[in-house]
């Protein structure tokens, strides 16, 4: 039988303290360990230090010695040759989407998560530092906070052709759906983003 979406292995203990995870936006969905190796050049050392996959392309093209297309990437060359110190870190990251939560949004700021299941739904907050499990919502102890939140998923979202949108009604995410199959697109084959999760 198969094991329940976001339990922990009962052999491995996986899940580790975190809400959520893979395809979903709460924290546990946001963090996937990343090891590099390369001997003589990345030292043997761990960081905490956190990169989002946009910070790929940054890093590949500062190794190739190439300028990189404007994006929001951050190289971590630095931390490959182990200069911790000298690693710039985002302000911020956001999320939207994912295949559970096709309408979700979520930001990291520093200490601070928060994510909104639904365009509709109001913020939850959580304070990483004090729980990292994202147990107590405290949103309703720092309006600032979400203020700011809002006003970063507000600016970072771009609107997809393709995928849901935050506030798109379910009409408009089945016209969407329906164009890509009359387009013969490889959209139909990740319908998951596509639909709504309690539809079949």
């Amino acid at each position: 039988m198969a094991r329940g979406k976001w339990k922990d292995d009962p052999i491995f203990k996986n899940k580790g303290p975190w809400k959520g995870g893979k395809f979903g936006s709460f924290d546990g969905g946001m963090r996937v360990p990343m090891i590099a190796y390369c001997p003589g050049i990345v030292p043997n050392a761990t960081t905490d230090h956190q990169v989002v996959l946009y910070d790929f392309l940054a890093t590949a093209c500062d190794l190739a010695g190439i300028e990189q297309p404007e994006n929001d990437g951050i190289s971590f060359v630095p931390l490959l040759e182990g200069n911790f110190e000298k690693q710039e870190t985002h302000e911020y990251m956001y999320w939207g989407g994912g295949t559970y939560m096709p309408q979700a949004q979520a930001v990291r700021m520093g200490k601070w998560f928060g994510m909104r299941e639904k365009y509709e739904e109001p913020i939850q907050l959580w304070n990483l530092e004090t729980d990292l499990s994202c147990e107590h919502d405290i949103a309703g102890d720092n309006h600032e906070i979400v203020k700011e939140i809002l006003e970063i998923m507000k600016r970072e979202h771009v609107d997809s052709e393709w995928y849901q949108n935050p506030g798109e009604t379910k009409e408009e995410i089945k016209a969407k759906w329906q164009k890509a199959i009359d387009m013969n697109s490889i959209q139909n084959a990740i319908k998951g983003n596509s639909i709504y999760p309690d539809e079949k």
